[in-house]
């Protein structure tokens, strides 16, 4: 009976709560919209509410006020590898790649990423790299790191420089309980340049006393986790990397909660710090690429899809997938069109009809990467053309004489079991 008593005042006084936000939201009306600086507070309460944003507003209108690119003053660090552990793998007929091994003292990682890798040609196309093997090396020492209590496990992801189109999961172990400790990710390039913030979650498992953290890797790098004392935080944010993309992360980092955050916990649609900074990141990576889709040139349609699938690996990160459905869903619709534009020009080419394209080994690659991106459009966005491209993807790399990106064999339609595809005759449209 005293349970139920309990439970019905806190229900009351949950519903009483609820009823003064809205109201507040109410009265604050518009006026709160413009106020998008990121004060002291931003990077320790990571879910304050300042910004009203309608989701059906996001990616519409005037940008938020923003002074990006930041001018770099970065920092570098000098890493020593502990190559005697490195660990590497690689897919073998468009199989996921999955990594695992410990460092010197038995603490393991793993690293676990689809095949859809990768480089940029002098033209800055992106070129598959399906078949290229990847190492993970633990780092044994760090000169430089900018925090006073080092750092407490990092590792290197090679080849340096490979680009993901989806993220991979890096997973790093910490012996022990850090959750009590103020913690922070970080990243940098293979040559120790470029050091800055990177977004990770953690958690502790009483199982087996480790502290776990995962980060999502877009590119390959330097990757890390560091305890911290009160303002190095702040002070690293201060001396902004070279890199667009590495700025972005940084200014994210600190705005995401390493350790019990599960994103649900606010029940109106405000915007938190952390919506802004991620619309702010929309802003300066993904739109401008979208504005100019109808006119970028088929070969580089992947770049912008690239850059839309990194910004949607954040906003999952952040667990505001649902927020931003609606610029998702779209800006999907919008590349997806263009895919099937570019389809129309580039598909005669892998189909070999020399009446409607050349056969030219380039624009075989071309295709099949454009073909990778649109696969996993459809498949995370439920458009009904997934086998269509899957099998263009596969086409292409047989004329390319590479790797087919994927397994799977035609259709438009899933059966069997598994999810498997249905194969049916493969044509151009």
């Amino acid at each position: 009976m005293v349970r139920s008593r309990r439970t019905t005042i806190i229900s009351v006084g949950i519903i009483v709560l609820m009823l003064i936000s809205a109201c507040s939201f109410l009265t604050q009306g518009s006026d709160s919209t413009n106020n998008d600086s990121l004060d002291d507070n931003s990077l320790t309460d990571p879910n304050s509410s300042e910004t009203t944003l309608a989701p059906s507003d996001l990616g519409s209108g005037d940008d938020p006020e923003d002074n990006f690119p930041l001018t770099p003053d970065p920092i570098s660090v000098q890493i020593t590898l502990d190559t005697a552990h490195m660990a590497k793998g690689a897919s073998r007929l468009g199989s996921s790649i999955s990594i695992e091994g410990e460092t010197a003292d038995g603490t393991p990682f793993d690293l676990y990423l689809e095949n859809k890798m990768y480089t940029v040609d002098a033209d800055g196309n992106l070129v598959g790299a399906f078949e290229t093997e990847v190492t993970v090396t633990p780092v044994s020492a760090i000169e430089g790191i900018p925090f006073s209590k080092g750092y407490l496990t990092a590792v290197q992801l090679g080849p340096e420089g490979l680009l993901m189109g989806w993220p991979g999961t890096l997973t790093l172990n910490v012996p022990g309980n850090v959750e009590d400790e103020i913690l922070t990710g970080f990243a940098a390039n293979g040559d120790g340049s470029d050091f800055h913030l990177f977004p990770v979650t953690g958690s502790y498992g009483e199982y087996n006393d480790t502290t776990v953290f995962r980060f999502d890797v877009m590119h390959f790098s330097l990757y890390g986790v560091a305890a911290v004392v009160q303002g190095e935080i702040e002070s690293q944010v201060a001396h902004p990397p070279v890199s667009p993309s590495s700025q972005d992360e940084q200014e994210l980092a600190p705005l995401l909660p390493i350790k019990g955050f599960n994103g649900f916990d606010d029940p109106a649609p405000l915007a938190t710090k952390m919506q802004l900074q991620l619309l702010k990141s929309f802003s300066r990576l993904v739109k401008p690429g979208m504005n100019k889709l109808a006119a970028t040139k088929c070969e580089q349609v992947s770049v912008a899809a690239r850059e839309f699938s990194v910004w949607r690996a954040k906003v999952d990160k952040a667990n505001q997938t649902v927020y931003f459905q609606s610029l998702i869903d779209k800006d999907g619709k919008a590349l997806h069109d263009r895919f099937n534009e570019c389809d129309k020009e580039l598909c005669p080419v892998c189909m070999g009809d020399p009446a409607k394209g050349e056969s030219d080994r380039k624009k075989f690659m071309s295709m099949m990467t454009l073909a990778t991106f649109a696969e996993e459009l459809a498949l995370s966005l439920g458009y009904d053309d997934l086998g269509f491209w899957s099998e263009l993807g596969n086409q292409c790399a047989e004329k390319a004489g590479v790797m087919p990106p994927g397994f799977r064999t035609g259709g438009d339609t899933f059966g069997g079991e598994e999810g498997s595809v249905t194969p049916i005759p493969f044509t151009c449209p």
